[in-house]
């Protein structure tokens, strides 16, 4: 299972809305899965590896 307390920890959901879609904050919030590289394009909007933002279970 992917947990991504630590990405809304880290980031505030105001700053992530503004860089991925709401559907994307909602796959977030219920620790669904999503695209590999809307992470990618997470980590390198606000400078943090993958592991700084996902936890896997």
């Amino acid at each position: 299972m992917i947990n991504y307390s630590k990405l809304l920890k880290r980031i505030d959901v105001n700053e992530l809305s503004k860089l991925v879609s709401k559907s994307t904050i909602e796959r977030i919030k219920v620790g669904t899965n999503m695209r590999l590289s809307t992470l990618e394009k997470i980590c390198k909007h606000f400078k943090v590896g993958i592991d700084d933002i996902v936890e896997f279970k």
